[in-house]
């Protein structure tokens, strides 16, 4: 498996310059949202227009997160499966998910496959650092489609 990764181009502990020169030359703005700490952009990923957000502590890259939002769950779910083939055929197989989560989910009334939607994909690349990617539902009846490549704490 390789240990060297990314999901647009940077890799957790590039130099934080990088991510203005890529988000540049893929055509991202500087997002209008401000949150402490967080480098935050518009731009396509996945086809869509995407939040993407990078966290930088001491000039490096920490961690970084794309998010799509959509409308239609038929809609999200097909664009996981996209995602999800692509970061396999980048990184291998992910790692099985936890049943005990699952479990949880289905006590609650919701489907096993919506259980593992919302619990996320995960491929480990190395002790300290994962790729995730969820579909999570929120308060508006939209999807999130989240890919976070971060460093375990």
């Amino acid at each position: 498996m390789n240990s060297h990764a990314e999901i647009r181009g940077v890799d957790i502990g590039d130099s934080c310059e990088k991510i203005w020169k890529l988000e540049e030359r893929l055509g991202s703005f500087i997002s209008k949202e401000k949150i402490e700490g967080k480098k935050l952009y518009e731009g396509i990923a996945y086809g869509k227009t995407s939040q993407i957000i990078y966290i930088c502590e001491e000039g490096r890259i920490q961690s970084q997160q794309i998010i799509l939002v959509l409308e239609k769950f038929d809609t999200a779910k097909s664009r996981l499966i996209k995602a999800r083939n692509d970061l396999e055929r980048k990184y291998g197989k992910y790692i099985a998910i936890e049943e005990e989560v699952i479990n949880m989910f289905q006590k609650r009334g919701f489907s096993r496959e919506f259980a593992i939607y919302v619990w996320g994909y995960y491929w480990g690349l190395t002790k300290e650092r994962v790729i995730q990617l969820r579909l999570i539902p929120n308060e508006r009846g939209l999807y999130q489609l989240v890919v976070s490549h971060y460093r375990k704490r």
